[in-house]
């Protein structure tokens, strides 16, 4: 059976080649005030799951966006691909993240531009 051109545009292969669906729910708990740990354990389980824990983990390193051309001869920089893979994964995940929140909870993440911003904010809950 041939795929669609539309289900391949519908998934993200990252670096391990985990195939990503970004139709999959993350969570079936919608963050709020009071159910924090029940949402953080399904949160952490699923991204482990699929081998993007790096996505939250504070220590983890965002790669370089620009990457020295292999051109001696040319001094610009080129955008790098794993910033570009990097970066797509992140909005996916920076996606499931918000889609699982209260409306109040979610107002508070309005500064918040990756996974990781996301995730720390919510740490204090």
């Amino acid at each position: 059976m041939a795929i669609s051109s539309s289900e391949t545009d519908s998934t993200v292969v990252n670096q391990n080649s985990t195939i990503v669906n970004p139709g999959n729910k993350i969570s079936t708990i919608k963050l709020n005030d009071e159910n924090f740990l029940l949402w953080r354990l399904q949160i952490t389980t699923a991204l482990q799951g699929h081998g993007l824990g790096k996505f939250i983990d504070p220590e983890a390193k965002i790669p370089s966006e620009f990457v020295q051309s292999a051109d001696e001869s040319s001094s610009v920089p080129s955008p790098n691909p794993e910033f570009i893979n990097w970066k797509r994964q992140d909005k996916l995940i920076t996606s499931w993240l918000l889609g699982s929140m209260s409306e109040e909870i979610l107002s508070q993440m309005l500064e918040c531009e990756t996974a990781q911003e996301v995730w720390l904010n919510n740490k204090h809950h």
